[in-house]
């Protein structure tokens, strides 16, 4: 008898001891001591999923999380973005399109994800669990096993990320995909469209194709107008841009390009004047705007270093999660396919593709931003001839219907549609003001 007590009170300590453990409060650890890794040869969406990442545990913590390789030796606690050589990075879990998934597995957590959606697993961690309050993690509010998750954008949106590819076409994009064998990022987005890039120069008559400064200013301001005019309407009266409403309402704005900054396409954000060659006044007003603070970054010019602009205008205008608009062009699309060269069209469309790559999973990370990826129109009437050959069937601008790919908040509205470019200036202002913008009349 006296045995089976004994028994009996070490099984009862035993019991309370793990009972105790089990119902350990976590504690939580200082998200300083993760390290977020990435695979050594990380596609552009892991690469800039880690970035934006760790950009915003900074916002939510105010701590640095440092980034790393996973040819690097191993850290104890890590955060495995991708298919990473380390062991809790391979999973059986087979993710379609637009899925991804979040787990803990001892002190790592991974994060996976199909195509883009790498970004999703990483707004789960930073917002959608709750794990993160302070400045630490807790862990045991994660999943612990790997599941599938779909990614679902809202529809309400106050912020627009707006992307222009000048002169670029489907046909742009196929050359270029082939021939630097490289994926174009925005067609794994979930909605896609057409514009309709004709002016009103085409609509009347008087031109057979739009130029960049009409076509910029209907998808700037909601109207057709006569090509080579600067944000104003036919008639001479100047048009309200969806920048310069944005910036009434309070929110912060920015217009980037590889063009000059006075070229037609970010002049259409910022100017109103009867012509685009009128370099002096463009100017003039542009400075006027800087100085007086009513633009809060603008930058032309910038060349291949498009996607650092991106990367510092996007974190400068969305600090303190404030709303905002931003024009992102690439303007030499069109200039090397106005002269028929391959080679200029390919290298500047895969500049433009690594911009998309890191907005796309700022997009991802931030549900009240609409990102929006199309052209002005259509430059050389590039076809497609045998297989792996394309053909420039003209110097001059086409009025060819070019794509749309959409991502993020309120951006199911335009799937499948067949647009007139102004409806997209009509979207954007909604992000700022429910009062009616631009031109509704639909064209014949």
């Amino acid at each position: 008898m006296k045995r089976l007590l004994c028994v009996a009170l070490a099984l009862l300590v035993l019991f309370s001891s793990l009972t105790l453990f089990s119902c350990k409060k976590d504690e939580g650890v200082c998200i300083e001591e993760y390290t977020i890794v990435i695979p050594e040869n990380a596609d552009l969406s892991t690469k800039y999923s880690a970035e934006c990442l760790s950009s915003l545990l900074f916002e939510k913590t105010g701590k640095t999380v440092g980034i790393c390789l996973d040819s690097e030796p191993e850290r104890e606690k890590e955060i495995l973005l991708g298919e990473t050589s380390r062991e809790e990075s391979q999973i059986s879990l087979a993710l379609d399109n637009g899925q991804y998934t979040i787990f803990t597995s001892e002190d790592k957590i991974v994060l996976r994800g199909y195509e883009i959606y790498i970004g999703s697993a990483c707004y789960a961690l930073a917002s959608a669990y709750g794990a993160i309050s302070g400045d630490k993690i807790y862990t045991s509010k994660l999943p612990s096993e790997p599941c599938a998750y779909t990614y679902s954008a809202p529809n309400a949106y106050s912020s627009v990320i707006f992307m222009i590819g000048d002169g670029m076409g489907e046909a742009h994009i196929q050359m270029a995909e082939e021939k630097a064998e490289f994926s174009f990022i925005a067609k794994s987005f979930p909605s896609k469209a057409t514009s309709i890039t004709r002016s009103l120069s085409v609509i009347n008559g008087d031109a057979s194709f739009t130029d960049s400064a009409a076509s910029a200013t209907a998808m700037a301001t909601g109207y057709k107008t006569i090509n080579g005019y600067i944000g104003i309407d036919k008639d001479l009266n100047p048009l309200k841009n969806v920048r310069e409403l944005a910036h009434e309402q309070g929110a912060k704005t920015a217009v980037i390009s590889t063009d000059l900054i006075t070229g037609a396409t970010p002049s259409s954000y910022m100017c109103h004047d009867a012509s685009r060659d009128n370099d002096e006044a463009l100017t003039e007003q542009i400075n006027a705007l800087v100085q007086s603070g009513a633009i809060d970054y603008c930058q032309g010019d910038v060349g291949d270093e498009l996607t650092t602009h991106t990367k510092t205008a996007l974190n400068q205008i969305s600090q303190n999660n404030s709303a905002f608009f931003v024009m992102i062009e690439e303007g030499i699309i069109d200039k090397k396919a106005h002269s028929k060269d391959a080679q200029g069209v390919i290298d500047t469309v895969k500049r433009f593709n690594d911009a998309i790559a890191y907005a796309t999973q700022f997009t991802l990370m931030h549900p009240e931003v609409a990102l929006i990826v199309t052209a002005d129109h259509e430059t050389g009437n590039l076809v497609p001839t045998t297989p792996g050959k394309y053909y420039f069937g003209s110097f001059n601008h086409t009025n060819k219907n070019v794509p749309i790919f959409a991502l993020g908040a309120g951006t199911a509205e335009l799937n499948e549609q067949k647009i007139e470019n102004t409806v997209l200036a009509q979207f954007c202002a909604r992000a700022y003001s429910s009062a009616p913008f631009g031109d509704s009349t639909v064209y014949e």
